[in-house]
Protein backbone atom coordinates (compact mmCIF):
# COMPACT_ATOMS: atom_id res chain seq x y z
CA UNK A 1 0.00 0.00 0.00
CA UNK A 2 1.31 3.39 -1.18
CA UNK A 3 1.20 6.49 1.20
CA UNK A 4 -0.37 9.65 -0.04
CA UNK A 5 1.45 13.15 -0.18
CA UNK A 6 0.11 14.00 3.23
CA UNK A 7 0.76 10.56 4.68
CA UNK A 8 4.45 11.25 3.56
CA UNK A 9 4.95 14.67 4.79
CA UNK A 10 2.43 13.69 8.17
CA UNK A 11 5.46 10.67 8.49
CA UNK A 12 8.30 13.28 7.72
CA UNK A 13 7.79 15.33 10.31
CA UNK A 14 6.95 13.05 12.65
CA UNK A 15 10.41 10.96 12.01
CA UNK A 16 11.48 15.05 12.75
CA UNK A 17 10.12 15.48 15.35
CA UNK A 18 11.14 11.82 17.31
CA UNK A 19 14.96 12.64 16.22
CA UNK A 20 14.45 16.23 17.53
CA UNK A 21 13.54 14.35 21.01
CA UNK A 22 16.15 12.17 20.80
CA UNK A 23 18.71 14.84 20.46
CA UNK A 24 17.18 16.73 23.30
CA UNK A 25 17.07 13.96 26.25
CA UNK A 26 20.72 12.70 24.63
CA UNK A 27 22.01 16.50 25.15
CA UNK A 28 20.57 17.09 28.44
CA UNK A 29 21.92 13.71 29.87
CA UNK A 30 25.31 14.69 28.72
CA UNK A 31 25.16 17.98 30.47
CA UNK A 32 23.09 16.32 34.01
CA UNK A 33 26.36 14.06 33.74
CA UNK A 34 28.64 16.74 33.85
CA UNK A 35 26.55 18.97 36.38
CA UNK A 36 26.52 15.62 39.09
CA UNK A 37 30.24 15.11 38.52
CA UNK A 38 30.89 19.27 39.24
CA UNK A 39 28.10 18.81 42.54
CA UNK A 40 29.74 15.70 43.42
CA UNK A 41 33.27 17.58 43.41
CA UNK A 42 31.89 20.25 45.66
CA UNK A 43 30.57 17.87 48.48
CA UNK A 44 26.28 18.75 47.71
CA UNK A 45 24.15 16.86 49.07
CA UNK A 46 21.70 14.10 46.58
CA UNK A 47 18.52 16.39 47.76
CA UNK A 48 20.48 19.79 46.84
CA UNK A 49 22.07 18.42 43.82
CA UNK A 50 18.66 17.81 42.69
CA UNK A 51 16.73 20.57 43.13
CA UNK A 52 19.43 22.50 41.38
CA UNK A 53 21.78 21.32 39.01
CA UNK A 54 19.92 18.34 37.84
CA UNK A 55 16.86 19.60 38.06
CA UNK A 56 17.64 23.02 35.84
CA UNK A 57 19.77 20.78 33.57
CA UNK A 58 16.44 18.31 33.04
CA UNK A 59 14.58 21.69 32.10
CA UNK A 60 16.66 22.37 29.57
CA UNK A 61 14.29 20.87 26.92
CA UNK A 62 11.55 22.28 27.89
CA UNK A 63 13.25 26.19 28.58
CA UNK A 64 14.78 26.08 24.95
CA UNK A 65 11.52 24.67 23.08
CA UNK A 66 9.20 27.19 24.69
CA UNK A 67 11.98 30.02 23.85
CA UNK A 68 11.53 28.96 20.42
CA UNK A 69 7.79 28.55 20.02
CA UNK A 70 7.43 32.36 21.37
CA UNK A 71 10.15 33.70 19.03
CA UNK A 72 8.23 31.78 15.98
CA UNK A 73 4.94 33.34 17.24
CA UNK A 74 3.39 29.71 18.75
CA UNK A 75 3.19 31.16 22.05
CA UNK A 76 0.30 28.89 23.07
CA UNK A 77 2.67 26.05 23.25
CA UNK A 78 4.48 27.41 26.43
CA UNK A 79 1.63 27.57 28.24
CA UNK A 80 0.70 23.75 27.18
CA UNK A 81 4.28 22.57 27.28
CA UNK A 82 4.52 24.23 31.34
CA UNK A 83 1.28 22.52 32.31
CA UNK A 84 1.54 19.13 30.32
CA UNK A 85 5.30 18.73 31.64
CA UNK A 86 4.59 19.08 35.33
CA UNK A 87 1.65 16.99 34.92
CA UNK A 88 3.71 14.45 33.74
CA UNK A 89 6.28 15.26 36.11
CA UNK A 90 4.13 14.35 39.08
CA UNK A 91 1.39 12.05 37.66
CA UNK A 92 3.66 9.56 34.96
CA UNK A 93 7.56 10.17 36.66
CA UNK A 94 7.31 10.56 40.53
CA UNK A 95 4.40 7.89 40.16
CA UNK A 96 6.02 5.66 38.11
CA UNK A 97 9.49 6.38 40.40
CA UNK A 98 7.05 5.33 43.36
CA UNK A 99 6.60 1.95 41.67
CA UNK A 100 10.12 1.23 40.89
CA UNK A 101 11.23 2.48 44.44
CA UNK A 102 8.19 0.72 46.27
CA UNK A 103 7.33 3.88 47.36
CA UNK A 104 9.63 7.37 48.12
CA UNK A 105 10.09 8.87 51.43
CA UNK A 106 8.71 12.52 51.93
CA UNK A 107 9.80 12.51 55.36
CA UNK A 108 12.67 14.76 55.44
CA UNK A 109 11.95 18.45 56.84
CA UNK A 110 13.98 20.10 53.11
CA UNK A 111 12.04 17.75 51.36
CA UNK A 112 8.69 18.90 52.67
CA UNK A 113 9.53 23.25 52.49
CA UNK A 114 10.56 22.18 48.65
CA UNK A 115 7.07 20.53 47.93
CA UNK A 116 5.22 24.07 49.90
CA UNK A 117 7.34 25.97 47.24
CA UNK A 118 5.81 23.96 44.66
CA UNK A 119 2.79 24.92 45.55
CA UNK A 120 3.08 27.99 46.00
CA UNK A 121 4.64 28.13 42.56
CA UNK A 122 1.82 25.85 41.01
CA UNK A 123 -1.25 28.25 42.59
CA UNK A 124 0.97 31.33 41.47
CA UNK A 125 1.00 29.74 37.53
CA UNK A 126 -2.97 28.85 37.92
CA UNK A 127 -3.79 32.38 38.58
CA UNK A 128 -1.31 34.13 35.96
CA UNK A 129 -2.74 32.46 33.06
CA UNK A 130 -6.38 32.00 33.73
CA UNK A 131 -7.62 34.93 32.04
CA UNK A 132 -6.37 33.14 28.91
CA UNK A 133 -2.70 35.33 28.76
CA UNK A 134 0.11 35.68 30.64
CA UNK A 135 2.02 38.73 30.29
CA UNK A 136 5.52 40.45 30.93
CA UNK A 137 5.00 42.20 34.33
CA UNK A 138 3.44 38.38 35.34
CA UNK A 139 6.62 37.10 34.28
CA UNK A 140 8.92 39.84 36.75
CA UNK A 141 6.53 37.91 39.49
CA UNK A 142 7.44 34.37 38.74
CA UNK A 143 11.13 35.29 38.35
CA UNK A 144 11.13 37.32 41.77
CA UNK A 145 9.56 33.98 43.35
CA UNK A 146 11.73 32.15 41.62
CA UNK A 147 15.07 34.27 43.29
CA UNK A 148 13.41 33.41 46.74
CA UNK A 149 12.95 29.66 45.64
CA UNK A 150 17.23 29.59 44.51
CA UNK A 151 17.92 31.66 46.95
CA UNK A 152 16.89 29.66 50.31
CA UNK A 153 17.93 26.51 48.29
CA UNK A 154 21.41 28.24 48.08
CA UNK A 155 21.35 28.83 52.15
CA UNK A 156 19.74 25.54 53.50
CA UNK A 157 23.26 24.59 52.11
CA UNK A 158 25.95 26.85 51.85
CA UNK A 159 28.18 25.90 54.97
CA UNK A 160 31.49 25.23 53.18
CA UNK A 161 30.01 24.97 49.51
CA UNK A 162 31.74 28.47 48.22
CA UNK A 163 35.06 27.60 49.59
CA UNK A 164 34.66 24.45 47.77
CA UNK A 165 33.48 25.72 45.01
CA UNK A 166 36.43 28.44 44.49
CA UNK A 167 38.95 25.59 44.98
CA UNK A 168 37.06 23.36 42.17
CA UNK A 169 37.39 26.86 39.57
CA UNK A 170 40.86 26.71 39.88
CA UNK A 171 41.65 23.30 38.65
CA UNK A 172 41.63 23.73 34.96
CA UNK A 173 42.69 20.17 33.74
CA UNK A 174 38.92 19.13 35.51
CA UNK A 175 37.06 22.40 34.76
CA UNK A 176 37.80 22.95 31.35
CA UNK A 177 36.54 19.48 30.06
CA UNK A 178 33.37 19.67 31.85
CA UNK A 179 32.62 23.18 30.26
CA UNK A 180 33.37 22.00 27.35
CA UNK A 181 30.78 19.46 27.73
CA UNK A 182 28.33 21.64 29.03
CA UNK A 183 28.31 24.00 26.06
CA UNK A 184 28.26 21.78 23.47
CA UNK A 185 25.39 20.26 25.05
CA UNK A 186 23.62 23.54 25.41
CA UNK A 187 24.03 24.07 22.13
CA UNK A 188 22.54 20.82 20.67
CA UNK A 189 19.70 21.41 23.28
CA UNK A 190 18.50 24.42 21.43
CA UNK A 191 19.43 23.61 17.48
CA UNK A 192 17.38 20.32 18.71
CA UNK A 193 14.80 22.42 20.47
CA UNK A 194 14.25 24.54 17.18
CA UNK A 195 13.30 21.53 14.69
CA UNK A 196 11.21 19.88 17.60
CA UNK A 197 8.85 22.86 17.51
CA UNK A 198 9.34 23.23 13.69
CA UNK A 199 8.20 19.48 13.28
CA UNK A 200 4.88 20.44 16.21
CA UNK A 201 4.26 23.42 13.24
CA UNK A 202 3.58 21.26 10.55
CA UNK A 203 2.00 18.31 11.95
CA UNK A 204 -0.44 20.66 13.27
CA UNK A 205 -1.08 21.82 10.00
CA UNK A 206 -1.21 18.45 8.53
CA UNK A 207 -3.45 16.19 11.07
CA UNK A 208 -5.58 19.65 12.31
CA UNK A 209 -4.63 18.94 15.48
CA UNK A 210 -4.47 21.84 18.47
CA UNK A 211 -0.59 22.86 18.91
CA UNK A 212 -1.57 23.06 22.34
CA UNK A 213 -2.49 19.54 22.03
CA UNK A 214 0.64 18.64 20.83
CA UNK A 215 2.29 20.65 22.96
CA UNK A 216 0.54 19.18 26.08
CA UNK A 217 1.09 15.38 25.42
CA UNK A 218 3.87 14.89 22.64
CA UNK A 219 6.16 17.78 23.42
CA UNK A 220 5.84 17.68 27.31
CA UNK A 221 6.57 14.07 27.50
CA UNK A 222 9.10 13.87 25.41
CA UNK A 223 10.88 16.92 27.07
CA UNK A 224 10.01 15.43 30.78
CA UNK A 225 12.20 12.41 29.30
CA UNK A 226 15.41 13.56 30.76
CA UNK A 227 13.51 13.41 34.38
CA UNK A 228 11.88 10.28 33.39
CA UNK A 229 15.78 8.84 33.29
CA UNK A 230 17.07 10.61 36.01
CA UNK A 231 14.25 9.52 38.38
CA UNK A 232 14.05 5.86 37.09
CA UNK A 233 17.99 5.12 37.90
CA UNK A 234 17.81 6.94 40.90
CA UNK A 235 14.57 5.29 42.29
CA UNK A 236 16.13 1.73 40.77
CA UNK A 237 19.41 2.77 42.85
CA UNK A 238 16.98 3.45 46.17
CA UNK A 239 18.55 7.17 45.99
CA UNK A 240 14.58 8.78 45.99
CA UNK A 241 16.08 12.26 47.46
CA UNK A 242 17.62 12.55 44.09
CA UNK A 243 14.57 11.24 42.48
CA UNK A 244 12.28 13.51 44.54
CA UNK A 245 14.76 16.52 44.12
CA UNK A 246 15.03 16.46 40.91
CA UNK A 247 11.62 16.73 40.63
CA UNK A 248 10.68 18.91 42.52
CA UNK A 249 13.14 21.39 41.39
CA UNK A 250 12.15 20.44 37.77
CA UNK A 251 8.64 21.46 37.95
CA UNK A 252 9.50 25.05 40.11
CA UNK A 253 11.80 25.61 37.49
CA UNK A 254 9.21 25.06 34.79
CA UNK A 255 6.37 27.49 36.14
CA UNK A 256 8.44 29.99 37.05
CA UNK A 257 11.38 30.65 33.93
CA UNK A 258 9.93 28.22 31.56
CA UNK A 259 6.90 30.42 32.06
CA UNK A 260 8.85 33.57 32.52
CA UNK A 261 11.41 33.92 30.42
CA UNK A 262 9.33 33.56 26.96
CA UNK A 263 6.75 36.06 27.90
CA UNK A 264 9.63 38.64 27.69
CA UNK A 265 9.57 37.75 23.76
CA UNK A 266 5.87 38.64 23.66
CA UNK A 267 2.77 38.22 25.53
CA UNK A 268 1.66 34.44 25.68
CA UNK A 269 -1.57 33.03 24.65
CA UNK A 270 -3.09 29.83 26.79
CA UNK A 271 -5.59 28.10 24.24
CA UNK A 272 -9.15 26.89 25.67
CA UNK A 273 -7.57 23.35 26.37
CA UNK A 274 -5.28 23.82 28.70
CA UNK A 275 -7.93 26.50 30.67
CA UNK A 276 -10.33 23.19 30.51
CA UNK A 277 -8.55 20.47 30.92
CA UNK A 278 -4.92 21.15 31.81
CA UNK A 279 -5.68 23.34 34.66
CA UNK A 280 -7.93 21.18 36.40
CA UNK A 281 -5.44 17.90 35.94
CA UNK A 282 -2.64 19.98 36.73
CA UNK A 283 -4.21 21.39 40.12
CA UNK A 284 -5.49 17.37 40.91
CA UNK A 285 -1.79 16.18 40.49
CA UNK A 286 -0.82 19.43 43.22
CA UNK A 287 -3.41 18.59 45.60
CA UNK A 288 -2.47 14.61 45.44
CA UNK A 289 1.19 15.54 46.58
CA UNK A 290 0.01 17.53 48.95
CA UNK A 291 -1.59 14.46 50.13
CA UNK A 292 1.66 12.90 50.31
CA UNK A 293 3.29 15.56 51.57
CA UNK A 294 0.85 15.01 54.46
CA UNK A 295 1.33 11.12 54.58
CA UNK A 296 5.47 11.82 54.19
CA UNK A 297 5.67 9.09 52.13
CA UNK A 298 3.88 7.69 48.51
CA UNK A 299 3.40 4.51 48.40
CA UNK A 300 3.73 2.32 44.94
CA UNK A 301 0.18 1.54 44.77
CA UNK A 302 -0.41 5.01 44.75
CA UNK A 303 2.15 5.52 42.19
CA UNK A 304 0.60 3.72 40.08
CA UNK A 305 -2.84 5.15 40.87
CA UNK A 306 -0.62 8.43 39.51
CA UNK A 307 0.24 6.76 36.49
CA UNK A 308 -3.53 5.70 35.53
CA UNK A 309 -4.29 9.27 36.21
CA UNK A 310 -1.96 10.36 33.88
CA UNK A 311 -3.16 7.86 30.81
CA UNK A 312 -6.87 9.35 31.58
CA UNK A 313 -5.47 12.91 31.34
CA UNK A 314 -3.85 12.00 27.76
CA UNK A 315 -6.93 10.37 26.55
CA UNK A 316 -9.06 13.36 27.25
CA UNK A 317 -6.55 15.37 25.95
CA UNK A 318 -7.46 13.54 22.29
CA UNK A 319 -10.62 13.12 22.82
CA UNK A 320 -12.01 16.41 23.92
CA UNK A 321 -10.06 18.50 21.55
Amino acid sequence: MQLGPLSMQTLLWSLVLVAALAVLVRSSKIFVSASEDTAKALGWSSLFVGVTVVAVGTSLPELATSLWAAWTRNSSLVAANVTGSNIANVLLILGSAAVLAKGLDLSKEAMQRQVSFLLIATFLLIGTIYDGRFEWFEGVLLLAYYGVYALFSVEEHKEGRFEALKNWFFKPEFNSKLIALLVASALATGAASYFAVHAIEELTSLTKLLPSVLGASVLALGTSLPELSVAWIAARKGNSDLAVGTLLGSTVFNVCLVMALPSFLRTLNVNTDTLTLGIPFLLISTLLLLFALVQKKLTAHEGFAYVLLYILFIFQLYTSF
